[in-house]
């Protein structure tokens, strides 16, 4: 009898991390956030349940690992100089991701649970929005580091504008609104520049 190749305990075997990850990003891409669940995963993996709920408590901390190895590559956003540019590209290589990535898929069904199922939304408070949070202030230091943006400027409560701005079009499935997107961007940046005061 051939010998699995599955971890038994909690240090992963990086086969068998990818092998269940892969699973888990067709059935989401297959099957959408409804259907999705671990008996799934494990039966497409290979893998047994107890493997996988050692590494992953529940179906959202396994999306929000997928949705981190997704993410890095979209919204690592180069340098150009301009912070209006960097921050365009950000929020449309965002929203690329949520059309095109299984993650992306998966996360309107997320927030819709985070409303009924308390795992859910502290998932979605301690870790997938400060994560997502990460990418924006990347941007925003920058520039402040080039002297484009004040150093008394709140870059967080900034780059929480700019997350709420993105859920928002999200949500009411606006995500083409360019214009609407580019005027927001405007507005952030108009309260960050150098010479601005706060009210």
């Amino acid at each position: 009898m051939e010998r699995s190749r599955y971890s038994i305990g909690p240090v992963r075997n990086p086969q068998s991390q990818r092998a269940v990850i892969d699973a888990a990003t067709t059935l989401l891409r297959t099957d959408g956030y409804a259907a999705f669940s671990i008996d799934a995963v494990a039966r497409r993996a290979g893998a047994s349940k107890p493997t996988i709920y050692r590494w992953w408590k529940h179906k959202a901390g396994l999306i929000h690992e997928i949705f981190d190895t997704e993410s890095e590559n979209l919204l690592s956003i180069e340098e150009t100089g301009c912070l209006r540019d960097e921050l365009h590209q950000l929020c449309r290589n965002l929203f690329t991701g949520w059309r095109d990535t299984a993650s992306g898929m998966a996360l309107r069904g997320l927030i819709a649970e985070a409303q009924q199922d308390p795992r859910a939304l502290a998932l979605l408070k301690d870790e997938i929005i400060p994560f997502r949070l990460q990418y924006p202030m990347r941007v925003l230091e920058r520039a402040q580091k080039r002297g484009d943006i004040a150093p008394s400027r709140d870059l967080h409560a900034a780059a929480r504008l700019l997350m709420t701005l993105n859920w928002h079009l999200l949500l009411t499935d606006s995500l083409e609104e360019d214009e609407l997107l580019l005027a927001s961007i405007d507005l952030v940046i108009d309260g960050l520049v150098v010479g601005t005061t706060t009210p």
